[in-house]
């Protein structure tokens, strides 16, 4: 068993930047993943290209995160979304936190 302590276990915290797990849709997910495989490109040389981890684009292409909106734009453009795939992928973009 995993200690409750250790990073592998977060707990949700109400005051910090963990509140809000906004999800994508499965049908804009399957969008990001269908556009960066037919381009021929990875997780990895593509989360490079954005300046994201390749673990959470992958959690974007499986639907499991929505991307703040620094990222949806660079996916816009790096991807080449078409002006409809870029709509809904802006109006599923995670809010932005305050910093304290």
């Amino acid at each position: 068993m995993t200690d409750p302590g250790s990073p592998a276990i977060r707990p949700f915290r109400q005051d910090g930047p963990y509140v809000d797990y906004r999800k994508l849709s499965p049908e804009v997910a399957a969008i990001l993943r269908r556009k960066r495989t037919d381009r021929g490109a990875t997780l990895a040389h593509t989360a490079w290209v954005i300046g994201i981890d390749p673990a959470y684009l992958s959690r974007l292409e499986r639907g499991l995160r929505a991307p703040r909106r620094r990222v949806a734009e660079e996916l816009i453009r790096v991807l080449d979304l078409s002006d409809e795939q870029a709509d809904r992928l802006r109006d599923e973009v995670a809010p932005e936190f305050e910093r304290r």
